[in-house]
């Protein structure tokens, strides 16, 4: 029975020599992900960019390599290579990913009230934030058209609004804070939703969300 036994092992030895085994080199950039045959094992190129992959059964297989922000990259090995040597292409980056990324970054961006450099308003007219507010005022006064509704119905009022200078200096989330009417309500809206670009707030070098709070004066004189 024993010998039995070794002679089923020595057997299943026998056939296990029979695979040839090869090594997969990567060559790349360090931090890049790599996966043999969908399976990720933790294996990442080093700093030099590299990586080995032993002990792989001689055979068809497929090597992806991943970089975030990135497209992926797929090889099949079909060569019988006791070492095969892949070598990553330059990475294209992937804009789909690119723009989701940043879209999640800017919805979950603190807004700010102050800032170490607030927003100017048409910066390529207003040198600094003083010049821009001169600039604004003036933009609203110009721009308002009183409704002819509330004309006729004598409605009068100071309409409080609250808008977001965004990252790139474009108006946001405009919104009434303390109303008069929906007529007035309804053109100061659409007055600061018609302003030109700010610069964008800045916080430690950075831009950032900035929120502003202004009123609308509505009067027949």
């Amino acid at each position: 029975m024993r010998s039995i036994f070794f002679l089923l092992i020595t057997i299943l030895f026998s056939n296990l020599s029979l695979f040839s085994q090869t090594e997969i080199h990567v060559e790349s950039e360090p931090g890049v992900s790599v996966y043999l045959d969908t399976v990720f094992k933790g294996k990442t190129t080093k700093n030099d960019g590299g990586l080995i992959i032993k002990d792989v059964i001689e055979g068809v297989h497929t090597i992806e390599v991943k970089k975030e922000g990135h497209l992926p990259q797929t090889e099949k090995i079909t060569k019988g290579e006791a070492v095969f040597i892949y070598k990553v292409k330059k990475f294209e980056p992937n804009f789909d990913e690119l723009i989701l990324d940043m879209e999640e970054e800017e919805e979950d961006s603190p807004v700010f009230f102050i800032v170490e450099k607030m927003p100017v308003f048409m910066p390529e007219k207003c040198k600094d934030e003083k010049e821009g507010q001169i600039l604004l005022q003036k933009y609203i006064s110009e721009n308002v058209q009183y409704p002819k509704e509330a004309i006729k119905k004598k409605i009068e009022g100071r309409v409080y609004l609250s808008f977001v200078v965004d990252t790139i200096g474009k108006v946001t989330d405009v919104k009434v804070i303390r109303g008069v009417d929906p007529l007035l309500d309804a053109e100061a809206i659409r007055v600061i939703s018609s302003l030109p670009d700010f610069s964008p707030g800045m916080q430690k070098g950075k831009p950032v969300k900035v929120s502003f709070t202004l009123p609308i004066s509505f009067n027949l004189g």
